[in-house]
């Protein structure tokens, strides 16, 4: 019986060492990323600020957009704030001999990790969260507040109608399915007398590229004088008279579409023979990133071990900073790799998460 109770108060007491690393790592990563999302958040602000007095872009619709961008970069920056935070929080408890103490009571390096990988999946649960339910929405009001005040282009209702025109052209989109794909769509040409000459209805469209779209389940109906001709075809290319901005007000960026949004839409294009591969990309990259944030976590640790205390506070940080910076530059590597050459979007996704996973994980194998 003592030694079952005995090994029961063990067990509690692991766990709140488990518990107290999981929150050290937390606590450190929180003023991390705020300092990190302070920065670039005014980056982004200035950048904004430079479209102020285009059409009715004002100050205030700048700060509303900057804020409504900052959750989108701080998922981006929370990989970086995850490590540096880490290192800096660990580096602490190495400096007091805490972490010494945990090895002498007999928790091995790979004990210590375990926090850490509860940590990164609390973090990655987060994450993924976010990118269902709250990021692309706010991206998408950011992205509908900054684009809704061209010239004459207007939407309808709750922004679900969009209306828009070229001289004597002009086009109604009644949605935008998965964020990307026109549907219910009419578009009028007007004659030199300005009246309706002809009337373009399709049940969807592919915008295959800038200025191409491809039209499905179309009626053309002609009109002369008290005459209507109507001629109907599966499909059919049109030519866009839509500019880049219409079309930005009209086409939600990838950053809007949530991973269901994503998915869905990678099943459409390919049951439908269009190229997929930016979609399934950008699909990729988001459900890698736990892998990323595992990796971060696990990284500082063997760092931190060993001969702590000749190790200050400045390295520590010089260390965190470099791999953050060497990760986000393999990692927009590795992006334009894929979608210039068109290369497999799975292993490009995972590759720079997967080789710092192995780093970390092969570093936890030397510590002593």
């Amino acid at each position: 019986m003592a030694f079952a109770y005995e090994g029961a108060e063990k067990d509690v007491a692991m766990k709140r060492l488990d518990r107290y690393l999981i929150s050290v790592l937390l606590m450190g990563t929180a003023p991390v990323l705020l300092l990190l999302l302070g920065l670039f958040g005014f980056v982004t602000l200035a950048e904004e600020l430079e479209s102020v007095g285009e059409g009715r872009f004002e100050d205030a619709d700048a700060l509303r957009v900057a804020l409504l961008t900052l959750p989108r970069i701080a998922l981006d920056l929370l990989p970086v704030a995850t490590l540096l935070g880490g290192v800096m929080a660990l580096g602490g408890l190495a400096a007091e001999y805490e972490l010494t103490a945990m090895r002498a009571v007999g928790m091995s390096q790979w004990r210590l990790a375990k926090p850490l990988v509860i940590g990164a999946g609390l973090l990655a649960g987060a994450v993924m969260l976010s990118q269902q339910f709250v990021v692309p929405y706010l991206e998408r009001d950011a992205s509908e507040l900054r684009t809704r005040k061209l010239a004459e282009t207007v939407h309808g209702g709750e922004a679900t109608e969009f209306w828009t025109r070229d001289g004597s052209h002009f086009i109604r989109v009644g949605e935008v399915q998965f964020g990307t794909m026109p549907a219910d769509v009419e578009i009028y040409d007007l004659g030199p007398d300005h009246k309706v000459q002809s009337v373009l209805q399709a049940r969807a469209a592919d915008v295959l590229g800038p200025g191409r779209w491809r039209l499905r389940d179309v009626t053309e109906s002609r009109i002369d004088g008290t005459t209507v001709t109507q001629v109907k075809q599966t499909e059919r290319e049109w030519q866009s008279f839509l500019s880049p901005d219409q079309m930005a007000s009209l086409v939600a960026p990838l950053e809007t579409l949530t991973l269901s949004d994503l998915y869905n839409y990678v099943v459409y294009l390919e049951s439908t023979g269009l190229n997929a591969h930016r979609y399934r990309f950008r699909w990729w990259q988001v459900v890698s990133m736990p892998v990323g944030l595992l990796a971060m976590c696990l990284l500082g640790l063997p760092f931190v071990l060993g001969s702590v205390r000749s190790r200050s506070a400045g390295v520590r940080i010089l260390f965190g900073a470099s791999v953050g910076i060497g990760f986000y530059l393999s990692e927009q590597t590795a992006s334009q790799l894929t979608l210039l050459y068109e290369l497999p979007p799975a292993p490009m996704a995972l590759l720079p998460d997967t080789v710092l996973l192995t780093a970390s994980v092969f570093a936890l194998t030397r510590v002593d």
